[in-house]
């Protein structure tokens, strides 16, 4: 039998509880993308002091910077 526990979200501020703690937090090789948006969505949570609601923010903030993309998809060729 096993379980798992969720204890909240990551905690970029994790060296000022222990030196070293920081490095527990692993985003393996997608790190170049995760570290930013990790955060910006912190930068939302302190704004609202809502984790939910900055995911949401976050989420549509990257559905605006990535809206163009389908509409120069669709775009007549020129000939």
């Amino acid at each position: 039998m096993s379980t798992t526990l969720y204890a909240g979200p990551a905690q970029s501020n994790l060296d000022k509880i222990a030196p070293g703690l920081g490095l527990t937090v692993d985003y393996g090789w997608l790190t170049v993308l995760s570290a930013p948006l990790f955060w910006v969505m912190e930068l939302f949570h302190q704004w609202t002091h809502n984790w939910g609601v900055a995911i949401i923010l976050l989420t549509v903030l990257i559905k605006l910077l990535f809206s163009h993309c389908p509409l120069r998809a669709t775009a007549p060729w020129p000939r």
